[in-house]
């Protein structure tokens, strides 16, 4: 059993962890497995970290809630963080467990490595030089601005607009 930093108490799935550390998410996380036992060492095997009921303690020593083991836990089994908030956790997890090398490509994937579309609103935003840009009244009528779009609302009831340049 696994006793966390808010005292609840889980079942260890050893089987689980071990099968991930060889060929699942935990692959190449050194530093978990050697926490958990997960490695086969030619090192002396040493007990895991346990408290004076014999729980394993790994987990209440690094302050580790039972919640946050659970994200840890699902993106283990999924691959992948079931709520958007989950990924700090996991990323704090990763980082008290030593590294573990899926997290890391995880969040370069989904959260760095994220290619956003070019969509400047305002000249000075507008760094690749793209469009043409024209300021005037928000109410504005099908007039000097027809091929133009606008982009976002100025001050004093102006609005901006743009169009992309013709080369």
């Amino acid at each position: 059993m696994l006793i966390f930093a808010d005292k609840n108490k889980y079942p260890l799935n050893y089987r689980f962890l071990h099968t991930s550390y060889h060929k699942g998410n935990l692959v190449g996380a050194e530093i978990f497995a050697e926490l958990f036992k997960l490695n086969d060492t030619c090192f002396k095997k040493q007990d895991m970290i346990t408290d004076k009921d014999g729980f394993i303690s790994i987990c209440s020593f690094l302050n580790i809630k039972s919640n946050e083991w659970n994200i840890l836990l699902n993106f283990i089994k999924f691959g992948k963080i079931i709520e958007y908030y989950g990924i700090n956790v996991l990323l704090e997890l990763s980082n008290k467990f030593g590294g573990i090398p899926s997290i890391d490509k995880y969040y370069n994937d989904n959260f760095i490595n994220i290619k956003k579309p070019y969509n400047p609103q305002t000249s000075e935003e507008d760094i690749k030089l793209l469009y043409e840009w024209k300021i005037g009244f928000a109410s504005f009528q099908k007039t000097e601005y027809n091929d133009y779009e606008f982009t976002k609302l100025a001050r004093d009831n102006y609005a901006i607009f743009r169009k992309l340049k013709v080369t």
